[in-house]
C-alpha cells in the first residue's frame, strides 16, 4: 500500500513537484473510503485538511479550508484521524475539540474537551502566530503545563483519547476515555490491576468493538515473580515476560 502509494504520488507530480513536497510531509495520517479512494487528514500545511485521492485517475482534490490560526502548526501522528460507522473524526496538536465530518467532508459537529488548567485555549492559539517555535515552547512547559499531540481512537460509545501532559521527555503520557452519549469522561496516566500497575499502549480495535492494548513490554520484563504471579492470577492466565500481553477491554 505504501510503495503503491507514493509512486502514485510521484505519477501526479505530488513528490516531483518541489512546490508540492510540503503537502505530502504534512500528512499524518490516511484511510481507503472506497476501492478507488483514499483520504488524507494534513496538519494544515497546504491550508486544507483533507487531500481526496481518486486512486485510479491520479487526481487529488484539497478539502476543508483550515482554520488561519492552525496553518504552519504541522505536526502530529497517524492515529489524529478516526474513521467509524462513516464518520470521520479529526483532532489537531494544539486543538482542544475533535471535528466531526461524514464521508463527504461536511461537518457534522464539534465536541469540545475541556481539561480545566491544562487547556489551550483559543487565545493561546492566536497568540502562537502560527509560528511553530512559539508552539514548541508552549507545549514543552512543565512550569504550565497543556495537553496536546493528541491521537483519537473510537468505537460505537467511546472515544479514546491519548495526549501529552507537559514536556515530550518530562511531562506525562496521559489517557481519557469519553462516553459518546453522555460526555462523561476517565481520565489516567497508568491503570492498577491488582496492586500491579499497567502501563497499556493501545493497539486499536477489533471487530467486536473492543479496545486492544499491548501491556509495555519494558515494564512488564522489570516486574518482580510477585507480581507477574498476581497479574496471571487476576487476568486468568500463565504470563510469560518475554512474550507480549495483550489485553482487550470492552469500556463498562
Amino acid at each position: 500500500m505504501t510503495d503503491s502509494l507514493l509512486l502514485q504520488f510521484t505519477h501526479t507530480g505530488m513528490i516531483a513537484d518541489n512546490h508540492k513536497k510540503e503537502y505530502v510531509n504534512s500528512i499524518s495520517s490516511f484511510f481507503p473510503l472506497s476501492e478507488d479512494e483514499i483520504l488524507f487528514f494534513t496538519q494544515g500545511t497546504s491550508g486544507y485538511k483533507f487531500i481526496h485521492l481518486k486512486v485510479s485517475s491520479g487526481v487529488f482534490e484539497f478539502k476543508v479550508p483550515i482554520e488561519k490560526e492552525l496553518q504552519g502548526l504541522d505536526f502530529g501522528n497517524d492515529k489524529s484521524m478516526s474513521v467509524f460507522n462513516d464518520r470521520v473524526t479529526i483532532i489537531y496538536p494544539v486543538s482542544q475539540k475533535l471535528e466531526r465530518f461524514n464521508f463527504s467532508l461536511d461537518i457534522i459537529d464539534d465536541v469540545f474537551l475541556d481539561f480545566d488548567q491544562f487547556s489551550i485555549l483559543d487565545s493561546e492559539v492566536k497568540a502562537l502566530q502560527n509560528d511553530q517555535n512559539r508552539m514548541f515552547e508552549m507545549i514543552q512547559n512543565d512550569e504550565e503545563k497543556k495537553a496536546h499531540s493528541f491521537s483519537v481512537v473510537e468505537i460505537e460509545d467511546y472515544y479514546f483519547l491519548d495526549y501529552y501532559l507537559g514536556s515530550f521527555r518530562q511531562g506525562d503520557f496521559m489517557k481519557t476515555l469519553i462516553n459518546k452519549s453522555t460526555g462523561e469522561n476517565l481520565s489516567w496516566k497508568s491503570l492498577t490491576i491488582d496492586g500491579v500497575e499497567a502501563d497499556l499502549n493501545l493497539l486499536g480495535t477489533n471487530e467486536k468493538n473492543d479496545f486492544v492494548f499491548l501491556f509495555n513490554p519494558e515494564e512488564l520484563e522489570k516486574f518482580t515473580s510477585r507480581q507477574v504471579e498476581l497479574l496471571s492470577e487476576s487476568l486468568g492466565i500463565s504470563i510469560d515476560q518475554n512474550l507480549p500481553l495483550i489485553l482487550i477491554m470492552s469500556p463498562k
